[in-house]
């Protein structure tokens, strides 16, 4: 078991070794930690190596891992992740192809973009990160920000409730669904 574990560090720094100099600069205690180095353990463990993964990445908090993981990546505009990933699968079915987008771009800007996504069922995974709020504009309320929940933009508190996104997406009669939590 030792061993696998030191294997697994090896191959892991494949992914790691492509590092920009800067730093991340995702707050305290954000999700965004555990999704990068739960993504690099995933990829390690399918043996797959970094010229055979696309990484496309949304505006947002999860985008600026974009430069911080040894793959292919594309850091796309806000909302278009989805379609920019269903593009690139499309386009070279031999390559994986994963997305990340959060709840703001998800589910508002680029919903258009889940629906066909999840209904055409492209060869690509899609991460969703959802942190309840538009994480870089600080305090701007999300589809996914809780009922009553106060916020810069809305000091009152937000007056709707929230999207359900396991229940929007199942739905949409996907071929698979996952949900973790990342803290």
């Amino acid at each position: 078991m030792h061993d696998n574990l030191i294997q697994l560090g090896k191959r892991s720094d494949l992914y790691m070794s492509y590092e920009s100099p800067e730093k991340l600069t995702w707050c305290s205690g954000c999700g965004d930690y555990g999704i990068r180095n739960a993504l690099i353990q995933a990829l390690t463990l399918e043996g797959l190596s970094p010229q055979e993964v696309m990484m496309i990445y949304d505006v947002g908090c999860n985008g600026n891992g974009s430069d911080k993981i040894g793959a292919y990546t594309f850091h796309g505009l806000h909302g278009r992740a989805i379609s920019a990933a269903a593009g690139a699968a499309l386009a070279n079915t031999d390559m994986k192809v994963i997305a990340s987008g959060g709840d703001g771009a998800t589910f508002s800007e680029g919903i258009g973009h889940l629906v066909h996504a999840v209904r055409s069922n492209y060869p690509m995974v899609f991460m969703f990160h959802n942190n309840e709020n538009y994480g870089l504009t600080t305090g701007q309320a999300s589809s996914m920000t809780r009922k009553d929940c106060q916020m810069n933009a809305a000091p009152d508190g937000v007056v709707l409730e929230p999207m359900n996104a396991a229940q929007f997406v199942l739905n949409l009669k996907p071929t698979f669904v996952a949900r973790s939590f990342s803290g």
